[in-house]
């Protein structure tokens, strides 16, 4: 996949390429849907805009079963961040991620 992206956002291009980095955040799928979920129905415009199926399906109390998430492979610097809790790595350790060269 990422030769796909390579040959097609990012053509011809190397200073966009050397600035690209990708941050992927984890949590628990079910604390993940929870969250989902509860910014849905707090926020009435999102649903009206979104449409989402899985917080439609909640205010029926249905609850879909949870989708697999495969994250980014990509050939660029990456982090992981968990956001079950606090973030880990903290911002900190983001910030200098992200500023690295």
């Amino acid at each position: 996949m990422d030769g796909v992206i390579d040959r097609f956002w990012f053509a011809g291009d190397e200073g966009l390429q050397m600035l690209l980095k990708i941050i992927v955040c984890t949590v628990d799928p079910d604390l993940a849907r929870s969250r989902f979920i509860q910014r849905g129905l707090s926020d009435p415009k999102r649903l009206k805009f979104h449409g989402d199926w899985d917080v439609c399906t909640a205010q029926r109390g249905i609850e879909l079963p949870l989708k697999n998430y495969n994250p980014p492979l990509l050939s660029f610097p990456t982090i992981e961040v968990d956001t079950s809790d606090e973030y880990c790595p903290n911002l900190d350790d983001i910030e200098s991620f992200l500023r690295k060269d």
